[in-house]
């Protein structure tokens, strides 16, 4: 038996998508499907991304709001938190990122490496739009983390959008 992938969205997966290419008008499939997703357990959504959502303005953030928040997965778990320590930790000691990025990383608004570490403790898989702007580099140290950068580090899935539907079977009926 084959286990089913569950999927970790990142604010800005939501948040373009409405805004560009399955907005609400004409793409309202995409929205239940992702909903019942959701509602499932097949798409996992943290409460800091609830959040990020929620500060928005767009229809997205009525959107989010039609979803009870006890399906938004609370990132102070005892596993999660564990793993969230271990991302930072990632960032410290590796040389492919300075001071800096382990300063922004560790903010609390920083909602990416909570992703990574709801990924790592559960065996997730991560869905962002981020993409690596160049190949790491020790000689080069970046002040500005991606998360696909860090997945490949700390061993998590990271895709796109795109992606996940294609694994979900998403499409317009």
């Amino acid at each position: 038996m084959s286990m089913k992938n569950v999927f970790v969205i990142d604010a800005n997966a939501i948040i373009v998508a409405s805004k560009h290419y399955y907005h609400n008008e004409v793409a309202m499939p995409f929205w239940d499907f992702i909903k019942e997703k959701i509602l499932v357990g097949e798409i996992i959504i943290l409460d800091v991304i609830a959040n990020e959502i929620l500060q928005g303005y767009g229809w997205e953030a009525e959107w989010i709001k039609t979803i009870s928040s006890k399906y938004f997965i609370k990132r102070d778990s005892n596993a999660i938190v564990l793993q969230y320590s271990k991302v930072l930790e990632t960032l410290n000691v590796s040389p492919f990122f300075n001071e800096t990025a382990l300063r922004a990383w560790s903010e609390a608004k920083t909602a990416d490496p909570w992703l990574i570490a709801a990924c790592l403790a559960n065996g997730y898989t991560l869905v962002t739009l981020e993409k690596s702007t160049a190949p790491l580099d020790e000689r080069s140290p970046i002040s500005k983390p991606k998360i696909p950068q860090v997945c490949s580090l700390v061993g998590v899935e990271c895709i796109d959008t795109f992606s996940m539907l294609r694994q979900l079977r998403f499409c317009f009926k």
